[in-house]
């Protein structure tokens, strides 16, 4: 069965909203806030561009270790 959750920027920092996002199982992250900023210095990091890059970044470094998992002998 699928789930549906939310989550918000404040209180956050990204790598503490990137765990999250990991620990909960997320396999799709949908911005529906009306407008894609975010007020406060502390939270830049989640205006949308900002965002939709940390996101691709972790997917790359995401796919790039399941790779390299993939590809070490088991020991």
């Amino acid at each position: 069965m699928r789930r549906i959750a939310t989550i918000g920027v404040y209180g956050f920092t990204v790598a503490e909203f990137f765990h999250e996002l990991a620990a909960s199982g997320a396999g799709l992250l949908l911005d529906l806030r009306q407008r894609r900023g975010v007020q406060g210095h502390d939270y830049a990091w989640a205006n949308a561009a900002r965002l939709q890059r940390a996101l691709a970044a972790a997917a790359r470094a995401s796919a790039r270790a399941a790779s390299e998992r993939a590809a070490s002998p088991d020991r």
